[in-house]
C-alpha cells in the first residue's frame, strides 16, 4: 500500500511506527495486525489481541483522535466495505469536530460512507477531490483560528445568544437558555465554520431564513452521542453491584421501576434492559419491570422505540450478547421483542415535565455538565424526588451531585453512581404530587399536583375553572379517578395518609380516599359526567364523619371542556350545607345502596378474578411456547451470525484482493510502457538484434535483421536454431553456448551474403 500511494502523491508516505511523531503534510499508515491511537501527537501501536467484541482499527483511531485534539478533530470516511469508522466519528462530532463522508454514489465500496451516514453526524457528503477546499475553508475560518480563547468564556456576544436561541426555540419548542454559554457559543461558531459563514450577523440571517439550519442546529445542541455499554467498566459495576442491590429488598410480587432521563438513541437503556433481565435470568426472579425511557428530542425517542441499529453495533456487544438480544435485519440489527417490551418510551422534558415517581434506579448521563448549577440542582432535585429511598443514581463520568451531598451517598465517585438517602422538596414548576404537608390542612388555591403538559399549562387551565365557580374545597381527577390537582381542606373530606404512606408510594386515587358507602356513587357520577359532558349534582348527600356521625353535603361533578386537552378530566366540588350540623346515623339518605346489591358486586368481582387467573395460566403456557419457539430462533440466528462472519472476512479479503490487483494493474501499465519504448528504440535504430530467452527461443528481434536470418513476424517463440542465416565463415549457434555458460560477451566481426552481395 505505501508504493501505491506514493506512486499518487507527493506527500511522504510512512508505515506508523511506536512512538513516531506526527508531521503536517504527511501520510502514515496503520500496519497490518496492529490497532493505532494517538495521543499528544504521537503514533502508538498494539497488538491485535483475541477480544469478545469486533476489532474496528478505524473506530480506535477516531476515538484516539477525538481524545486528544477534542473541537480540533477532523474525520474523513472514504470508500471501504462494513461499518468501521461509525462508532468513531460521533465522539469526534461530541467533541466538536467535523465529520466529512465519501459521496456513496461516487464510491466503489459504499459500505463505511453509508454507516457513517446513518449516524446523523456527518457534516459534508463530498466527493474525494472536492474534500480538500473545504477543509482549508473550514480550518482558516475565523473562528477556528482563535487559538487564545478561553474555553470557559462565551465567544458569542449575550444579545446573539439570545436571539439564537429564541430562534432554535420557536422552530423546535425547546428552551436552550439555561445550558451553558460556553457549549451553546461552541455550537455556534461550529455552525459559522461548516457554512463557511464570516461573522454572527450574517449567520443570524441565515438561520433566521433557514428552517434546516434551524434544525441542524437544535439537533447539534441536543448533542446526542451515546453506545451500547459506554464505559464498560461501569456497566460492570452496575452489574455486579447495584442491580443485586435493587433486587435484595423486593419481593417476588414487587414492581421493579426504572428511568433512563436523556436517552437519546437508545442504546444505554437497551443495555440497562439487557442487564436487569440477564440478572432476572441467572436467579429466576420474576419480578415485573417497568423501564421508562425519555428524552425531549421526539425524533430520538422515535429512534430509540423503533430498536434498530446500523452493524457498527456489534463492535460494543459480546458475540453472545449480539446473538441473544438482536436479530440481523438488512444491513444492520434489531432489538429483541423481550427486551423492547420491557421499555415504555416517551417524550419528556426534564426541566419543566414532572418526574416519575417510586424509581428504583435511575440513570441520566452526560445532560447534567451542558447545565448552568441552578438548572443542575432543579433537575438533580427531582431525581431525588423520583427516587425511592436507598434507590440509585447513575450519572455521567464528569457530572457530579453538588449541593446534593446530604440526599445522596457516594456508592463510586470514579464512575458517578450515588445512593438516595433522603428526600429533599421538589423545585420549580415541577410540583410533587401530594408532599408531605398533605397530611396538614392545605392553603386554599394552592396546587398539590400537576400533570405533564407540553404546550399547555394545566395548572392555570384547573385554578381557572376553581376560581370561576368560587368553591372552596375541590379537586380534579382524570378517567382513572387518579388526583392531579386539588384546593382546600381535603381531609374534611377525604381519607387522607400519613406521612409514612406517602413514603411508600401511597396512590393518591379518588375511589379510595372516600368513605365505602359513597364509592360507588363517585365512581357513577364522574363516569357519566364524561360520557355526557353535562355536570351531575347530588344534593344533601351524607358524608359519614365518625362510627354514628354525618355531615351533609352536595356534590357536583363537572366535565372540564376543553378540546385541546389529550385527557378528559372532572372537577369535584365538595359544597357544605349551610347552617348545616352533625346529624344522627338514624337518618335515612337516598345513598343507601341495598345490601343484595353490593353483594352482588362482589360476587361479580371474585368471578372476575377467577377469570383473569385463567387468563394469567393460559398466558403462561403461551409465553412457554414462545420460549421455546425463540430458542429455535436464537439457535438460526447464532448460526447466521458465523454465516456473517465468514462473509466479513470474505469482504476483508475480497478488499485485499482489489488492492493487490489494483498494484498489478499499475505494474502491468508500467510494463506495458516499457514495452512500448522498447519497440520504438528497436524499430528506430539501425542495429540488428535478434532477443533470446535462456531455451533459446525467439522473444523479439528488429525489422532488419531479416536481411541475415530468415525470419517471420509469427517467428517469435521459435528456437533459433530452427532458423537459417546468411552469415559466411561463421556458426553463430556455436558462439552462443559459451554466452550462456560463461556469461560473457562475444564480438566477431563477420561476412554475410545479402542480396547476392557479399
Amino acid at each position: 500500500m505505501p508504493e501505491i500511494l506514493s506512486k499518487r502523491t507527493s506527500l511522504p508516505v510512512h508505515t506508523a511506527e511506536d512512538g513516531m511523531s506526527v508531521e503536517p503534510d504527511n501520510v502514515y499508515l496503520i500496519p497490518r495486525k496492529m490497532n493505532m491511537k494517538i495521543f499528544h501527537s504521537k503514533l502508538h501501536l498494539t497488538q491485535k489481541g483475541i477480544s469478545k467484541f469486533l476489532n474496528l482499527p478505524i473506530d480506535i483511531f477516531f476515538q484516539s483522535l477525538a481524545e486528544d485534539f477534542e473541537d480540533k478533530g477532523i474525520a474523513v470516511v472514504l470508500s471501504g466495505t462494513g461499518s468501521d469508522g461509525s462508532r468513531g466519528i460521533r465522539e469526534i462530532k461530541e467533541k466538536g469536530g467535523i465529520v466529512i463522508v465519501h459521496d456513496p454514489e461516487h464510491s466503489k465500496f459504499d459500505g463505511m460512507p453509508r454507516s457513517a451516514i446513518s449516524t446523523g453526524t456527518v457534516d459534508y457528503i463530498l466527493r474525494p477531490q472536492d474534500m480538500p477546499a473545504k477543509i482549508i475553508g473550514y480550518v482558516e475560518h475565523p473562528y477556528i483560528q482563535k487559538k487564545d480563547r478561553n474555553s470557559n468564556q462565551s465567544m458569542v456576544p449575550e444579545d446573539y445568544l439570545s436571539k439564537i436561541i429564541l430562534i432554535v426555540k420557536e422552530s423546535n419548542g425547546l428552551d436552550f437558555t439555561y445550558y451553558k454559554d460556553t457549549t451553546i457559543s461552541r455550537r455556534i461558531e461550529r455552525r459559522l465554520s461548516i457554512n463557511q459563514i464570516e461573522n454572527l450577523k450574517d449567520y443570524l440571517e441565515y438561520l433566521r431564513s433557514s428552517k434546516k439550519e434551524q434544525t441542524t442546529l437544535y439537533n447539534e445542541l441536543l448533542i446526542g452521542v451515546t453506545k451500547f455499554f459506554r464505559d464498560p467498566e461501569a456497566f460492570e459495576l452496575i452489574e455486579s453491584d447495584i442491580i443485586p442491590k435493587v433486587f435484595k429488598n423486593k419481593k417476588a410480587e414487587d414492581e421493579i421501576r426504572i428511568w433512563i432521563s436523556a436517552c437519546s438513541t437508545g442504546e444505554e437503556a437497551y443495555s440497562i434492559a439487557i442487564l436487569f433481565y440477564e440478572y432476572m435470568q441467572e436467579n429466576d426472579l420474576h419480578n415485573d419491570i417497568k423501564i421508562f425511557v425519555t428524552d425531549v428530542d421526539k425524533n430520538a425517542i422515535e429512534f430509540a422505540s423503533a430498536g434498530i441499529y446500523n452493524s457498527s453495533v456489534i463492535a460494543d456487544l459480546t458475540s453472545e450478547r449480539l446473538s441473544k438480544f438482536f436479530i440481523p435485519q438488512n444491513d444492520g440489527y434489531r432489538i429483541v421483542d423481550k427486551i423492547r417490551e420491557m421499555i415504555v418510551f416517551a417524550s419528556h422534558n426534564i426541566i419543566k415535565d414532572p418526574p416519575f415517581n417510586k424509581i428504583d434506579f435511575l440513570t441520566c448521563r452526560n445532560l447534567l455538565i451542558y447545565f448552568q448549577a441552578p438548572l443542575q440542582q432543579k433537575v438533580l432535585s427531582a431525581f431525588n424526588f423520583a427516587l425511592n429511598k436507598n434507590a440509585y443514581l447513575f450519572l455521567g463520568s464528569s457530572e457530579t451531585i453538588g449541593e446534593m451531598e446530604a440526599y445522596f451517598e457516594v456508592v463510586s465517585h470514579k464512575w458517578k453512581v450515588f445512593k438516595s438517602v433522603r428526600s429533599a422538596r421538589l423545585e420549580g414548576n415541577t410540583i410533587s404530587r401530594f408532599p408531605g404537608g398533605i397530611v396538614k390542612n392545605v392553603p386554599v388555591k394552592k396546587p398539590i399536583y400537576t400533570l405533564k403538559n407540553s404546550t399547555i399549562d394545566l395548572v392555570n387551565i384547573f385554578t381557572e375553572k376553581i376560581l370561576m365557580d368560587n368553591s372552596p374545597i375541590t379537586v380534579v381527577v382524570n378517567e382513572s379517578y387518579e388526583i392531579v390537582n386539588s384546593y382546600g381542606e381535603l381531609n374534611t373530606f377525604l381519607i387522607l395518609p400519613n406521612i409514612n404512606k406517602i413514603a411508600d408510594g401511597f396512590e393518591f386515587n379518588l375511589s379510595k380516599m372516600v368513605p365505602q358507602n359513597l364509592k360507588l356513587t363517585f365512581s357513577i357520577a364522574i363516569n357519566k359526567a364524561i360520557k355526557s359532558q353535562e355536570d351531575v349534582i347530588h344534593h344533601n348527600v351524607k358524608y359519614q364523619r365518625t362510627e354514628d356521625t354525618y355531615i351533609l353535603v352536595d356534590l357536583r361533578f363537572s366535565p372540564l371542556k376543553r378540546p385541546d386537552l389529550n385527557q378528559k378530566f372532572v372537577v369535584v366540588y365538595f359544597i357544605k350545607k349551610e347552617k348545616s350540623k352533625v346529624i344522627p346515623q338514624e337518618i335515612q339518605s337516598y345513598e343507601k345502596v341495598d345490601q343484595l346489591v353490593l353483594q352482588r358486586i362482589a360476587d361479580l368481582e371474585n368471578e372476575l378474578k377467577h377469570n383473569k387467573e385463567n387468563l394469567q395460566a393460559s398466558i403462561e403456557e403461551l409465553e412457554t411456547t414462545n420460549e421455546e419457539l425463540q430458542s429455535t430462533n436464537e439457535e438460526m440466528i447464532s448460526a447466521n451470525e458465523e454465516l456473517q462472519s465468514t462473509n466479513e472476512e470474505l469482504q476483508s479479503v475480497n478488499e485485499e484482493l482489489y488492492t493487490v490487483n489494483t498494484e498489478f494493474q499499475i505494474k502491468n501499465s508500467d510494463l506495458l510502457e516499457m514495452n512500448n519504448d522498447m519497440d520504438n528504440l528497436l524499430a528506430n535504430s539501425e542495429v540488428r538484434m535478434i532477443f533470446l530467452d535462456i531455451d533459446l527461443k525467439i522473444r523479439k528481434f528488429t525489422e532488419n535483421i531479416t536481411d541475415i536470418f530468415n525470419l517471420k513476424k509469427n517467428d517469435h517463440g521459435r528456437p533459433i536454431l530452427d532458423i537459417t542465416h546468411h552469415l559466411k565463415e561463421l556458426n553463430p549457434y556455436q558462439e552462443i553456448q559459451p554466452v550462456l555458460s560463461n556469461h560473457e560477451t562475444v564480438e566477431q566481426i563477420v561476412k554475410v551474403k545479402i542480396h547476392g552481395i557479399e
